[in-house]
């Protein structure tokens, strides 16, 4: 009796690279939300922020994280998972 092999989707490069800059863009998302929420202090915000952005840029994530590795795609640097802004943007303004 033959045995049954389980064959992986064939997959050419442009779909491989679509995949991955879809992953990067969400990466520069989650980047520029970690930066935006450094200077946003209305918890009310931040809450719209997380709720409404994060938590589904997040699910995106981690869908195309499995599925690239899945098909052993390798996947672009992920961002640090904070961003410290230890500038004021007070002090920085000018005067007009």
């Amino acid at each position: 009796m033959p045995v049954k092999v389980k064959q992986q989707p064939q997959l050419n490069t442009q779909e491989a690279f679509n995949l991955w800059d879809m992953l990067r863009v969400r990466y520069d998302w989650v980047e520029l939300l970690n930066i935006i929420t450094n200077y946003v202090h209305d918890k009310d915000f931040l809450l719209i922020i997380n709720m409404s952005m994060r938590k589904p840029m997040d699910r995106q994530i981690d869908e195309l994280e499995k599925l690239m590795n899945r098909l052993n795609i390798n996947l672009p640097r992920r961002p640090p998972k904070s961003v410290n802004t230890p500038v004021n943007l007070e002090a920085v303004a000018t005067s007009s």
